[in-house]
């Protein structure tokens, strides 16, 4: 059955990884995003963002989970798509 995402979530890039690794094959967002979303999915495996999954779920806390994000999207060369931080 198709299930979509709509929200903050699938308008940032990580989170959009995310969510396409967790087999979401639609994701609903302001326009705004979509093109930086887009330039993400475009760059990132299917599988590479499964593993990034994976890896997440081991993960004990909410900063842990930024800062792993943060990490792959640099080692991704995607660190500039991604949205200022507080």
């Amino acid at each position: 059955m198709p299930i979509s995402v709509c929200g903050e979530l699938a308008g940032d890039p990580a989170g959009a990884l995310l969510l396409m690794g967790m087999g979401f094959g639609a994701l609903s967002m302001n326009a705004p995003s979509l093109p930086r979303v887009r330039a993400a999915i475009r760059r990132v495996s299917l599988k590479d963002a499964r593993t990034l999954v994976d890896q997440t779920l081991r993960l004990d806390s909410p900063g842990e989970v930024r800062r792993h994000l943060d990490q792959r999207m640099g080692e991704w060369d995607l660190a500039h798509l991604l949205p200022p931080r507080d």
